[in-house]
């Protein structure tokens, strides 16, 4: 299976749910999962 999100909210509600699980912060170390992490990975998406 292959899911295809577009703008909106499917893109930050995958981002959210693997922050959540841990697997974003292995493909990304620099973004940590304490809240400098979070501020980091809202402000990189808000400005993107």
């Amino acid at each position: 299976m292959i899911y295809i999100s577009g703008p909106g909210h499917g893109g930050p509600a995958l981002v959210a749910n693997t922050c959540l699980e841990g697997c974003y912060s292995e493909i990304h170390p620099d973004i940590s999962q304490d809240e400098a992490g979070l501020k980091k990975l809202f402000t990189a998406i808000r400005n993107s």
